[in-house]
C-alpha cells in the first residue's frame, strides 16, 4: 500500500510534469538491472552559464549537412517502469509528412499510456503533436490532449518565430499571445531538435522552450561515448544530461539524463529521472 501511495505521488508530481521534461522530450523509465547498472552516473554540476551557448544563434551546433537523423516513418517505442520491478506504461514517437507543400516540415507525434495495472491507481493518457521545420530546426504549432483520471484537457499553440509570437489556446477556447525568442522549441520539438545538433563530448547548449505560458531555459551538457545494451542490442551513445531553469530558478528536482546513439540518426536509447525515493527510466523496446 506504501508503494501505491508513492507511485500516487509520483504520477501526480513527476509523470504530469513530463511534457515540459519532453523538452528534450522524454518520459521515463527504469529498466532492467542489467541496464540499470550501466546508466547510473552522477547528475551536472553546479551550472557556469558562462560555458553555454545559445543554440538557436549557434549556427556550428546544427548539423547543416549529411543525411538527417529522422525521416517519415519512423518510430519509436518505449517502455516506462518505476523501481525495476513496477511496469508503468509505454510511450510511442512517430514521425510524418508536414504536409505537400515544404518537404522540410514533419508531424512529430508522442502517445503516451499507463498500463491496466497503474490505470487501477491513476489512468493516464497523453497524446502531443507539433509541426517542426527541419530547415529553420524550429516548432510551428503545438498540440497537447491529456486526460488524467477524469480531468481532460486540450491545449494549441501556434509559433511564429519571425514575429517572435507565440498563441496559446487553452481548453476553454482562451487566447494567449506570449513573446518569444528565436529558435524556441515545443517539448516534443525539443527532443527532434537536440537530435539534429552536432551531439560532441563538451559541446553545451541553451534551448528555450515554451509549455503553456511559460518559457524554461533547458541547460544542455554533452558528455562522452558509453555503450549501451537492451534487448535491440549495444550501442554505443553519447550520454547527455540537461536541467531547467526557470526565470532566474533552476529546477534541480527535474534534473535528466539522455542516451543517444553516436550514428547520424542520434536516436535516444535511454532517458531517466531521478527522484527522492528511486529512478525512472524510458528502455527503448522498439524502432523503425
Amino acid at each position: 500500500m506504501l508503494l501505491n501511495k508513492k507511485f500516487v505521488w509520483l504520477v501526480q508530481k513527476k509523470l504530469v510534469l513530463w511534457p515540459k521534461l519532453m523538452m528534450i522530450g522524454f518520459l521515463i523509465s527504469v529498466p532492467s538491472n542489467s541496464i540499470y547498472a550501466q546508466v547510473t552516473g552522477k547528475l551536472l554540476k553546479p551550472l557556469k552559464i558562462g560555458e553555454f551557448t545559445t543554440a538557436a544563434m549557434d549556427k556550428e551546433v546544427t548539423s547543416d549537412v549529411g543525411p538527417r537523423p529522422f525521416e517519415v516513418g519512423e518510430q519509436l517505442v518505449y517502455r516506462i517502469s518505476y523501481l525495476e520491478t513496477i511496469e508503468a506504461g509505454t510511450v510511442q514517437l512517430n514521425v510524418s509528412s508536414g504536409g505537400s507543400k515544404n518537404s522540410n516540415f514533419f508531424r512529430l507525434q508522442v502517445k503516451a499510456r499507463s498500463t491496466p495495472a497503474i490505470n487501477s491507481i491513476y489512468r493516464l493518457k497523453f497524446e502531443f503533436l507539433s509541426i517542426f521545420d527541419l530547415q529553420s530546426g524550429s516548432s510551428r504549432e503545438y498540440r497537447k490532449y491529456s486526460r488524467e483520471n477524469t480531468k481532460v484537457v486540450r491545449e494549441r499553440m501556434t509559433l511564429n518565430p519571425q514575429q517572435g509570437l507565440a498563441t496559446f489556446i487553452n481548453s476553454n477556447k482562451e487566447l494567449k499571445k506570449i513573446s518569444i525568442g528565436l529558435g524556441t522549441q515545443d517539448p516534443v520539438s525539443a527532443l527532434y531538435f537536440v537530435r539534429t545538433l552536432k551531439l560532441k563530448p563538451g559541446l553545451r547548449i541553451i534551448i528555450p522552450v515554451i509549455e503553456r505560458e511559460q518559457i524554461y531555459q533547458v541547460y544542455i551538457k554533452v558528455f562522452g561515448e558509453e555503450l549501451i545494451s537492451n534487448g535491440l542490442g549495444g550501442f554505443s551513445t553519447n550520454r547527455v544530461e540537461a536541467v531547467l531553469k526557470l526565470g532566474q530558478t533552476f529546477l534541480d528536482d527535474k534534473k535528466m539524463t539522455f542516451w543517444f546513439t553516436r550514428d547520424h540518426r542520434r536516436i535516444p536509447i535511454l532517458a531517466s529521472v531521478s527522484l527522492p525515493f528511486g529512478s525512472v527510466l524510458l528502455e527503448l523496446i522498439s524502432m523503425t
